[in-house]
Order: structure tokens, then sequence, then C-alpha cells
């Protein structure tokens, strides 16, 4: 159970694609970033890849702390403890459909198993690289994963292990066409009543237990609502965003190369684009410690803090407050209007301030939730 005042980093990251485009100075520098981070926050590392190469990567961090969850809830691993919590499987008629479709449409795949065995089907996994858009520059580490011959080892397959998610890959180099193979493939599954959760990336469609979810992997953890989740939680993906948690966050900040598709997902989306190098953003973060150091992440614990709102320099705009966001001195305890860098969601700072702003620690809302504020004040 979380102690009050406990914040929520989560993070979504593609472990196997990191490991292969880091350098190891950047891989260290990442490990040493969580390391800190897990000793002030419960920190929740999301990916996709199989449980036993996850394990392997954030053994070399050597984390002491924190939660390791795969497909968002297929595994949910005490990285403390060194073992397993909690498992979901997805159900084997499910697992047979989705396979047997894919195997007669000649789609490529990989399955991943309780046993801590990956299976594929179609390819092997370094050439699986261009379904993942991976220059495998580095190549520090290489599973290896067992091949898939036909059918029948397929069958096999079920009768000897328990199945964590299955992942199917398209390599259609016209978007239009890959994305009409991948709905297509949703919507028969869904023809036949098949019941399960997805997660759809460029290239890839991860199905696993329609009981899995990421917030419900927190609350098994932490033993709290998922109201508390969302107003006490970081969420940061370098990978394709999870709709179920991303908006509903307290604080989300993203790869920058998903500006694009959020934007047009989302109509006003309240969200930080941060750089893809891992140099620039693990540098964001620890020029941001007071974020996820200090104990004040969370509507509560923020709404302590504010002793005066400044509408000032919104009263031109009357009570449209889009493309701006609200700034927080946590100092002076003023909450003030600042516009943003729509195209770029960047903050904006006035050019002919004389004040130091590396001095004051500035903490960012977002309309909604200063309408919160307002509203518990």
């Amino acid at each position: 159970m979380t102690s009050k005042n406990e914040k929520i980093i989560a993070l979504d990251l593609d472990l196997f694609k990191s490991s292969q485009e880091y350098t190891q100075k950047e891989i260290k520098e990442i490990g040493n970033l969580l390391h800190e981070m897990s000793v002030y926050n419960n920190l929740f590392l999301f990916t996709d890849n199989s449980f036993s190469l996850a394990r392997e990567i954030v053994g070399e961090w050597n984390l002491s702390l924190g939660y390791l969850v795969i497909n968002s809830g297929a595994c949910v691993y005490d990285i403390a403890a060194k073992k397993k919590l909690y498992e979901n499987f997805l159900d084997i008629y499910i697992a047979k459909f989705i396979l047997r479709l894919s195997f007669v449409r000649n789609y490529s795949f990989v399955v991943h198993t309780a046993s801590d065995i990956s299976f594929t089907y179609g390819i092997n996994f370094i050439t699986s690289s261009k379904y993942r858009g991976m220059n495998y520059q580095f190549q520090l580490i290489s599973p290896d994963y067992k091949k898939l011959q036909d059918w029948f080892d397929i069958e096999t397959l079920f009768q000897q292990h328990f199945i964590y998610s299955i992942e199917v890959f398209f390599d259609e180099f016209d978007v239009d066409l890959r994305r009409d193979k991948m709905s297509e493939l949703l919507s028969n599954l869904a023809e036949f009543g098949i019941k399960f959760s997805s997660f759809t990336t460029e290239y890839t469609i991860y199905f696993f237990s329609k009981n899995n979810l990421k917030v419900k992997a927190m609350q098994k953890v932490l033993k709290v609502s998922p109201d508390y989740i969302y107003k006490n939680s970081m969420y940061y993906s370098l990978t394709f965003p999870d709709w179920t948690i991303a908006p509903k966050a307290f604080f989300w900040l993203t790869d920058e190369r998903w500006t694009e598709m959020i934007q047009d997902e989302i109509e006003e989306p309240q969200v930080i684009f941060l750089s893809s190098s891992p140099k620039l953003w693990v540098k964001w973060w620890k020029q941001h410690k007071y974020v996820w150091q200090d104990d004040f992440l969370g509507f509560e614990q923020l709404n302590k803090r504010i002793k005066k709102i400044d509408f000032s320099k919104t009263k031109n705009r009357g009570n449209n407050y889009r493309n701006n966001c609200f700034e927080f001195n946590l100092e002076t305890g003023v909450l003030s209007s600042r516009e943003i860098n729509e195209e770029k969601r960047r903050w904006k700072w006035d050019k002919g301030s004389t004040t130091d702003k590396s001095l004051i620690k500035l903490f960012f809302l977002w309309p909604e939730q200063l309408k919160y504020c307002q509203l518990n004040k």
C-alpha cells in the first residue's frame, strides 16, 4: 500500500528498442535516473516486450525498487522482491482464434508466454526490426526466441504454455494499406465475438487478456482507487501512448515523435512533448527534479500551497484558455497564466523578465486542473 503523499511515476517503454538504439552511456544514465526516481516515488515500468527480456534489461540498470508491468498487467513483477506478484493469461480459445487468423493470412507474429519463453512465426527477432523502426546501431542485447515452423508447432504451444500476449506484425510499406489490414483483423475478431484487450502501434497489434489495464495493475499493487492514481501520477510515454491512462494522468509527457498522432486523436491534448534524444529527456527530468522529488504532485497537495490565483494575464481572453497553461510558483504560492507554443507544446517565457527562472520552482497546470483547484479552494 502506498503512503498518502507518494507520487506515481509511470513510464511506457520499448525496452528492447532502447537496448538496441541507445549507447551504453545513455542506458546507464537512464538507469541512474530511474533508480533515483524509485526512491522518491512508486515507479512503474510498462512494456510490451517479453518478460525475460524486460527483466534482463531492468537487472542491468540495478534497480532496487519499483514494478515491471508486462502487457498492461499480463505480469506484474516486484523488482525489490524479485518475484511475480500477479499474472493474467490470454484465454486459450481466444489466443487460438487470433493465431489461426494470423496464420491463414500469413501474418508474422510473436507469442509471449508465462514460461519466460517467446515464440516467433514468420520472422526472427532481429529481422523484426523493420516493424519497430529500429536501426540496430548497438545491438547490446539479442534475445533468443524460439521459431514456430507450422500449425502443429502452434498447437503444441497451446498445450505446454500459458500465454501472456501475442504481437501480430504488419509490414506493408503503404500506410493506408497497412492500417486497412490491421482494421480488418480486428473487425473479423469482433464479428466472432472474441473478447480481448489490444494495443495498436504503427506496425503492430498487441493482444492480451481483456482484464489487463494499466490502472488496474497499479491498483492491485498500491491498494488505492483509480481516482487517486490519476490525481497523483506522472505518465511518460516513449512508445505509443496508452489512451486509457495518458489523458487522465495528472501530468503527461511523451516523445515528440507522436505529436501529429496525438493532436489528431485529441482536440486539446494536455501533454508536453520531449525530445526523442535520451540525453535531452533525461536532462529534462533532472532539471525538473522538484516535480517528482517534492511531495506536492496531485490536486490535494497543490491546493494546500496555492495562496493566490492571478488572472491578470488572461483577462483579455475572457474564459477562453485555449493554448494556455497555468504556472504555479511554489515559493510564492501564486498561480498565474502562461501561454504555450501550441505547435511544439513548449512553455513560453516572457522575454522582458529579468527574473532568474532557474531559481524559482515552477509547476504547470492545465485548464481542467485549474478548474479542479478553483472548485476545491
